[in-house]
């Protein structure tokens, strides 16, 4: 069963003017954001040196950016190589080339890297360009999921998955 928009709209008021995780976490996520902006840019992972890049790179896995826990299993593998790592970045940031084959090739072609998942790809996404990408994990497809929405099917390839979460986290804006 899925909420009414005035059900939803009225969850988001709440949402905004009452919830203490909101209070308790907005500001941390602020500064999160803020720091991360430092360094998630094209130009500075270009620059970087290695050693700095996994550096920022630990810590910002240890923190999940500010906004989720991750496994940290995969940490260490995913920065394994360093020039692969980066290059895998700089893919997913070029803007030249559509969202949908920056995620396909991210988390499932020519630059997968194991342990690499959506995730970590999306909030990576969402500390370049804020205002255009969103974090997706399993709690973004929860929340959906409790308010009656489906954003993806199982089947859809990775780029169109996270093209149905763009629209649908649009969707809730415009509510």
């Amino acid at each position: 069963m899925s909420l009414s928009d005035e059900q939803i709209q009225k969850l988001l008021e709440w949402f905004i003017n009452s919830s203490e995780t909101r209070r308790k976490w907005s500001e941390y996520r602020k500064k999160s954001l803020e720091e991360n902006q430092k360094w998630v840019q094209p130009d500075v992972i270009q620059k970087i040196s290695d050693k700095e890049l996994e550096t920022k790179f630990l810590e910002y896995y240890r923190t999940g950016g500010g906004r989720q826990s991750l496994n940290q299993i995969n940490r260490d593998r995913i920065i394994r190589d360093k020039k692969r790592f980066r290059e895998t970045i700089l893919h997913l940031f070029d803007e030249s080339i559509d969202i949908k084959n920056r995620i396909n090739d991210t988390l499932g072609g020519k630059y997968r890297i194991e342990g690499f998942g959506k995730a970590i790809a999306t909030s990576f996404l969402m500390d370049y360009n804020p205002a255009k990408y969103c974090l997706w994990n399993n709690k973004t497809e929860m929340g959906l999921s409790a308010l009656g929405w489906k954003a993806r099917e199982s089947k859809d390839p990775w780029g169109t998955a996270y093209l149905r979460i763009l629209e649908t986290l649009q969707s809730l804006i415009n509510l």
